[in-house]
């Protein structure tokens, strides 16, 4: 009886490795290989859903800070798609990045009245959007050099996916 018990125990346990083993799909792994090179191929989104909010990265425009050090000024369009009042600050964390390298927000920019772009606004990403509203809101960073490319990212501020939309500038 022994005997009997301990055989079928070993071959349940038997089944149950020859089930979870990776060697029983034979699928066709050409149109997973497809989808993944597609997917390589396609160029990142400038725009798209965060979360609720509805983010465009649109243009940008080049100027100098208080201190005259060269300054990329983007545009923004942020729509809030939730079902309360929030801002961009709260809800959208934007980088940009230059040679790979994060860059710092642009701080002491001239206001809108006196820029040389004569349209920086610097509170509008602290302003409420109404659920259903578009605002353009615009973020400055400090350039590292006058050269390289500059890629803008935004992501929803909190959040367990992991969602983003991209778009990249050239100097020249």
């Amino acid at each position: 009886m022994k005997k009997l018990l301990v055989g079928l125990v070993s071959m349940l346990l038997m089944l149950c490795i020859a089930g979870c083993s990776g060697g029983g799909d034979t699928t066709d792994d050409t149109a997973a290989n497809d989808t993944t090179e597609e997917s390589a191929s396609k160029e990142p989104a400038s725009e798209g859903d965060l979360d609720g909010y509805y983010v465009s990265i649109g243009d940008c425009l080049y100027d100098t800070n208080e201190e005259g050090n060269r300054v990329i000024i983007v545009n923004f369009d942020f729509t809030n798609n939730s079902e309360e009042a929030t801002s961009f600050d709260v809800a959208v964390m934007a980088k940009a990045y230059q040679d790979g390298i994060e860059i710092e927000p642009a701080y002491g920019l001239r206001d809108s009245e006196s820029a040389a772009s004569g349209a920086y606004d610097a509170d509008g990403t602290m302003r409420n959007v109404q659920p259903g509203a578009t605002l353009t809101v615009q973020e400055a960073y400090l350039l590292s050099n006058d050269t390289s490319d500059i890629m803008i990212e935004a992501t929803p501020l909190i959040s367990f996916e992991d969602v983003s939309i991209t778009k990249t500038f050239s100097q020249q």
